[in-house]
């Protein structure tokens, strides 16, 4: 399938589970031959984790009939049934059919996976027992005389651990994504403040994905001349298997949950990695829309002070002189790339 054709059918995908349309969903897929499970938005999420995180239920409904496999997770960690806990708990009122609805058909044949983390730590059981807690919260009759101010505080107390715990789910502490270097004034030794640096970054990184891009069409016209198959029909998208990188990705969302001891084998890049690799990693483990946001945030976390400031005490005594190497390599590659 042709990439302009493919990016128009994502297109369409996302706008139509966005807006609950199942039925346009349903021609789509079907004329189209797209598979349920193939993947249409950031961080690998497929159609049914993109209905689960806008609370489309018809949409999520005729996914899970068409075979859509609830047990995929995404490069956060995340189920389906996570995107769909978040999505209830985000909202001012709380309709237990509603809830009823998005939970349930995610929730079938989860068994253990209730229990299994996300990137931060969040299970689908911990978000369950918070939506249990806003219910009874919000049910709840404050007017009746029989439940003592006691009580209604260790329900008030309840309901704010738990909105807490949604929030950890969310955000990134706030320490370890800003930190100490979080200063609007830095400039680098090209004089660019954080925002001015990451735009020369992605300009550039843009421009060279297109000559790549251009380069490989011609390409592609040229070895398409002679062949019998040129006018054959490509399949339509599938979904996004295992790629070359996964390890890479791994190791990266690995190493930013703050959690485990770091070795030189757990760093994602080393003193080989080039320029677009690095940019290209830093890009998919991002679930921010913002390109150059990303960016930014990667310049902080690599800065080899930025770096030490947060990961010292986790980093093996023995690697630390190998891991600080890697961290000033990734450092000066993003300080001088475009220029």
């Amino acid at each position: 399938m042709k990439v302009k054709k493919r990016k128009y059918l994502i297109k369409k995908t996302n706008k139509y589970i966005k807006h609950d349309r199942f039925k346009k969903l349903k021609a789509l897929i079907l004329d189209n031959d797209i598979h349920p499970d193939s993947v249409i938005g950031r961080c690998d999420r497929t159609c049914l984790h993109v209905s689960a995180k806008n609370g489309s239920m018809d949409c999520l409904k005729f996914l899970i009939e068409s075979g859509a496999d609830p047990k995929l997770k995404d490069t956060k960690g995340n189920y389906p049934l996570h995107l769909s806990l978040k999505y209830l708990l985000r909202q001012k009122s709380f309709n237990r059919t509603t809830a009823k609805d998005l939970i349930e058909p995610l929730k079938q044949n989860m068994a253990e996976l209730i229990h299994d983390q996300n990137d931060s730590g969040t299970t689908c059981w911990h978000l369950l027992q918070g939506l249990d807690a806003k219910e009874r919260l919000l049910t709840e009759d404050t007017s009746d005389s029989n439940i003592s101010s006691e009580s209604a505080a260790n329900c008030i107390t309840q309901d704010n651990e738990w909105n807490e715990k949604l929030m950890e789910a969310h955000e990134e502490d706030h320490f370890f994504s800003m930190g100490k270097y979080d200063n609007h004034t830095f400039y680098n030794k090209y004089k660019e403040n954080y925002d001015e640096w990451a735009d020369r970054i992605y300009q550039e990184f843009r421009n060279r994905q297109k000559k790549h891009v251009t380069h490989n069409k011609k390409e592609d016209v040229r070895n398409s001349k002679n062949s019998e198959f040129g006018k054959a029909l490509l399949p339509p998208f599938k979904p996004l298997y295992l790629s070359s990188d996964t390890k890479e990705i791994e190791k990266y969302k690995r190493l930013f949950d703050y959690k485990n001891m770091i070795t030189k084998c757990d760093m994602p890049f080393s003193e080989k990695s080039n320029a677009e690799q690095i940019i290209s990693l830093i890009l998919k483990c991002s679930d921010d829309q913002d390109q150059r946001k990303s960016l930014r945030e990667a310049i902080r976390k690599w800065h080899p002070d930025k770096f030490s400031q947060m990961f010292t005490d986790r980093i093996e005594k023995s690697d630390i002189d190998d891991v600080m190497s890697i961290v000033t390599y990734v450092s000066q590659t993003l300080l001088t790339y475009g220029k």
